[in-house]
């Protein structure tokens, strides 16, 4: 029913554009969501670093006094997949997560993302377009088209093609095309 609910649930949500508050650190970021983080100097110091412990065990890092205004998307990104995970989500959905990021952070982060849910038993649902990310990250992909199920595919036995058919209905064709601008090649369905 509501943000909170699902945070009960261990569901944690990404989105594609951050809830972190800009002018606030990751650690007060992720104090926020937390009651009793803030209480003296102590919980601060163990927030941390149960922080810095959860950077070394995923790979995600981000500098830990750095206003998130000042870091860089990828950062950004990161962080608030740590946020996610420091709420204690057995449940990650990632909405868009390598929309805004160059390929070599998406090089870097999809890999990480794997890793977490495979080392740490975390379901992750990533919501996407980019069709070639789907065949490489995904285990199962589920296709939903105006809300409604679809049906699903199994990543080495489907193609772009495939599934841009089950995402829109009818035969389409599905290639890369370059992008102007910094973010490099881009899926594209015609």
């Amino acid at each position: 029913k509501s943000p909170i609910d699902a945070e009960k649930f261990g569901i944690g949500m990404v989105h594609q554009h951050f809830m972190l508050t800009p002018t606030l650190n990751l650690i007060e970021n992720i104090a926020i969501a937390k009651t009793n983080a803030l209480q003296g100097k102590k919980a601060r110091s163990d927030l941390r670093l149960d922080v810095l412990a959860l950077m070394e065990r995923t790979g995600l890092e981000v500098p830990l006094g750095a206003k998130i205004e000042t870091l860089s998307v990828g950062e950004q990104q990161r962080a608030e997949i740590l946020r996610a995970l420091m709420s204690g989500s057995n449940y990650l959905i990632l909405d868009e997560p390598t929309a805004n990021l160059a390929p070599s952070e998406v090089a870097v982060l999809l890999p990480q993302i794997r890793l977490i849910a495979k080392r740490d038993n975390i379901g992750v649902v990533i919501i996407t377009h980019h069709l070639d990310e789907v065949l490489d990250v995904a285990d199962e992909i589920v296709v939903l088209r105006d809300g409604n199920y679809v049906g699903k595919a199994s990543p080495s036995k489907t193609t772009t093609e495939d599934l841009a058919r089950m995402m829109v209905g009818h035969n389409v064709k599905a290639h890369q095309h370059e992008m102007s601008s910094n973010y490099g090649d881009t899926n594209l369905i015609e």
